[in-house]
């Protein structure tokens, strides 16, 4: 295994051997894919890799996907268990499916496949650092606490 993806794994919480199934996002994190529009990478004198946004100049070390990435890993390896036992504890109403199948642009001529997903989105637990909140006309807001 390439060392900068062995980097990676071990900063995002991936065991390289037993979690081969989640390892591709210590790839794209140690080999700089998947960049934002206007973000680009590049090594330095020491080869460290950089990056950098080319409409205001900043530079930093970190991937700027790097909250994502490890968002991704939380949910592989203890978001996914935990939307299964909500969904068996407390399977979602067929008014929360609809709402959910609303914001995703869901339609009754979808496939079955894309409702199962729509009903997994409803019993999906938030990542760790997020709340649901009300706001004034008592609609659901999620706020980012950490």
């Amino acid at each position: 295994m390439n060392a900068a993806v062995a980097a990676a794994a071990t900063s995002l919480g991936i065991d390289p051997v037993a979690e081969r199934d989640i390892l591709w996002v210590a790839e794209e994190a140690a080999f700089g894919q998947n960049l934002p529009e206007g973000w680009k990478s590049s090594f330095d004198e020491q080869s460290q890799r950089r990056f950098f946004y080319d409409a205001d100049g900043n530079t930093q070390w970190s991937h700027p996907m790097a909250a994502l990435h490890a968002q991704v890993v939380w949910m592989h390896k203890t978001g996914l268990g935990l939307a299964a036992r909500n969904a068996r504890d407390s399977p979602p109403q067929q008014e929360e499916v609809e709402e959910m199948a609303d914001f995703l642009e869901v339609g009754d001529g979808d496939a079955e496949a894309v409702w199962d997903v729509v009903r997994a989105c409803v019993s999906a637990p938030l990542p760790p650092g997020w709340e649901e909140k009300e706001d004034e006309e008592g609609e659901a807001v999620y706020v980012h606490t950490a």
